[in-house]
């Protein structure tokens, strides 16, 4: 029930203002230990504001401590200008003095409105059990690492770092439409060198805050690695079922070279160096956060993340981002892959690694690119939007005999269904088979869009083939007016033959030079022929690729992901405590390795496969033949005219010394006449 204290503001039942003027209460945004944030819009002006405040039944129990503590969130919030930092937003009059008549001698903090929720309402979807996609990742990464070292520089530590205070915005200048922003410096100190206090959430904080050891910016380090291997993997790193207390043990005996601790299905403990292979990054990637956590999850504060300077940590992060990664899908291994290149990164280099890892020898690889590039560097391929940059087809065989990579849980319950799983790792062993599929599914996918983007640089090559056959004919078309021009001048000068030991030369010459063009004549009616063949070939190939996707069953895979994300949520509510048996995962799983067997067995689409690199083969070879065809014929042309030059500088000497004796001028009628099709060809 509201009452009415004023003709502007509404309240509810604890006094607490619902409506001001103008403004209304929408909902609640969040809530803490002694505050709590709620939306307030404007219904004339649309406007938006997330304005926090103390708890009504709580501002009497705040200690001065708190209090001071509350104050210096909203002195720290008003002096920050950094697009990674939610911003401070002046409240208007009219509402500032609506809420101040009913609020304590606390000020509020009023901030902008960020409308797409926080980092944890994310990571909490079933699709994003196993981690989040490697674009989100990154612009997370990026975005955190930004607001921190704003705050680092100005001497501030967050001390809170955590998904539910790392919030979504829109904007319009991202590729993705998406900003992120860190919120809730509640806990955010100004020091001058360390401080001593027990705030923040628990899972999040740094081992040396449970044994009150005083703390510098380092905390803020642990917290971030805890989070940036939270969205990457899904889980937190240490032992996730335990308390920070139950953990703190095994923290302190860890190698620094250790990132997670897990519990197995069995009990035992399990120490990783590497980040849990569940997850959605590429493994070059991979590598690089796996060397930087080490750094950043150092158990020792003095250690921990600081090599000559107290930005270290940020810089070799902001070098990773900086790295380029070119990705790969093979077709024939069924895999994606990826290697870091620069600027001088050669193509054949990269096909050599892929050699190496898919065992298809360079001369067998077909390379197919989502951008077009005739570069002979892998920079000229890489696209920083792109998931996959190239496709490489193996000649020989479309697809080699695949052994799918089941996860580790999943394995354990293949290899014995009678496995009892407990200790926290059902939810994982849900979680496992709904990666599996989602990967099985981006696999198959990779696959039509490595069919789509084999087409379309066919068709490329195919464009480029029919223009470089048009210049060639242009240009032997040329070269046979050329050599009519030259019959005609022989026979239009009526040469008498001498004996002319000179003359006699050049006629053997030319005649040498019009055996040779006879045979350039001869190798293009070949490339004519060969050119309609491929053209038939390729329009059948045209229409089998509109054919080719029907065998993929897109629909199929994506009503398995929904199935084992819907069984993720149903864990994650009833939360057993074992499980034996798991009969829906063994048909999830299943059904989803037939569908990928019937894809890669399918006879329509294997013929498909070799009829494309047959054609892409020949195609190759025509354009190799043009290509020699068109650096001979030009050379072959001025060898024609020099020897035409002198033939008639040695006629007309032969005229003006009269001679008795007379010779038939040397024509190529005969070649002419063989090839006229040519001159005449549409």
């Amino acid at each position: 029930m509201f009452k009415q204290n004023n003709p502007s503001t509404l309240v509810d039942i604890n006094g607490e203002p619902t409506s001001v003027g103008d403004w209304k209460r929408e909902k609640e945004l969040g809530s803490g230990g002694f505050g709590v944030v709620h939306l307030w819009l404007n219904k004339t002006t649309g406007d938006s504001l997330a304005i926090k405040k103390c708890k009504w039944n709580l501002e009497s129990h705040l200690t001065e401590k708190q209090r001071e503590r509350w104050k210096a969130e909203v002195g720290i919030m008003e002096g920050i200008r950094n697009e990674n930092i939610v911003a401070y937003c002046k409240m208007p009059e009219d509402l500032q003095r609506g809420l101040s008549y009913y609020s304590s001698q606390l000020p509020l903090l009023s901030m902008e409105y960020c409308r797409l929720g926080n980092l944890r309402s994310v990571l909490v979807k079933p699709e994003n059990c196993c981690g989040l996609r490697e674009m989100e990742i990154l612009c997370i990464i990026s975005d955190l690492v930004n607001a921190l070292k704003y705050l680092h520089k100005l001497n501030v530590i967050h001390r809170d770092i955590k998904p539910e205070n790392v919030v979504l915005q829109l904007c319009d200048t991202r590729p993705r439409g998406v900003i992120y922003k860190l919120i809730d410096l509640g806990y955010a100190k100004e020091i001058d060198s360390e401080t001593a206090s027990f705030v923040g959430t628990l899972q999040y904080l740094a081992p040396e805050i449970f044994i009150k050891q005083k703390c510098t910016k380092t905390v803020d380090y642990w917290s971030l690695g805890i989070v940036i291997f939270e969205i990457i993997c899904g889980i937190r790193p240490f032992l996730h079922t335990f308390t920070p207390w139950q953990s703190l043990a095994h923290l302190e005996k860890k190698p620094s070279d250790v990132i997670a601790i897990q519990l197995t299905y069995n009990g035992r403990m399990e120490f990783f160096t590497q980040l849990f292979k569940e997850n959605h990054i590429n493994m070059c990637l991979a590598h690089l956060i796996e060397k930087w956590l080490q750094i950043a999850l150092e158990f020792s504060p003095d250690l921990r993340g600081s090599y000559n300077h107290c930005d270290y940590i940020f810089a070799v992060l902001e070098e990773i981002l900086l790295k380029k990664i070119i990705m790969v899908y093979s077709v024939y291994t069924c895999e994606f892959l990826s290697y870091e290149i620069n600027e001088s990164t050669l193509l054949s280099t990269v096909q050599g690694w892929i050699g190496r890892d898919t065992k298809i020898p360079i001369m067998d690889q077909c390379i197919a690119a989502t951008q077009h590039s005739d570069s002979i560097y892998a920079i000229g391929y890489y696209n920083k939007e792109s998931p996959i940059t190239l496709f490489v087809f193996n000649r020989c065989a479309p697809f080699a005999s695949i052994t799918t990579q089941l996860p580790a849980l999943i394995k354990i319950l293949f290899e014995n269904c009678k496995t009892e799983f407990k200790f926290g790792t059902i939810k994982q062993l849900y979680a496992h088979t709904a990666f599996f599929v989602l990967r099985e599914m981006r696999l198959v996918s990779g696959l039509k869009f490595a069919i789509t983007s084999q087409f379309n640089c066919l068709q490329t090559i195919f464009d480029k083939c029919n223009l470089q056959y048009a210049q060639l004919r242009e240009v032997l078309k040329k070269f046979l007016c050329e050599v009519e021009v030259y019959n005609y001048q022989d026979l239009s000068l009526s040469a008498k033959v001498y004996e002319d030991t000179n003359y006699s030369q050049i006629l053997e010459q030319f005649d040498g030079q019009m055996r040779r063009f006879a045979q350039v004549v001869e190798i293009f009616n070949k490339i004519v022929l060969r050119r309609e063949a491929l053209l038939e070939k390729f329009k059948r190939v045209e229409a089998a690729n509109r054919v080719a996707f029907r065998a993929f069953h897109l629909d199929k895979f994506e009503s398995l992901v929904q199935g084992a994300c819907d069984d993720v949520n149903a864990i994650n509510m009833y939360n057993p405590s074992s499980l034996t048996g798991g009969s829906k995962i063994f048909k999830i799983v299943s059904d989803t390795l037939k569908l990928k067997d019937l894809l890669l067995r399918d006879s329509f689409l294997v013929s498909y496969l070799r009829c494309v690199s047959y054609c892409w083969k020949e195609l190759e070879k025509l354009n190799s033949c043009m290509a020699g065809l068109g650096t001979t014929t030009p050379q072959l042309t001025l060898d024609l005219r020099q020897l035409q030059a002198e033939k008639l500088s040695s006629l007309s000497d032969m005229h003006r010394k009269k001679a008795n004796r007379t010779q038939a001028a040397f024509n190529g009628v005969n070649v002419l006449e063989e090839n006229v099709a040519i001159r005449y060809r549409s």
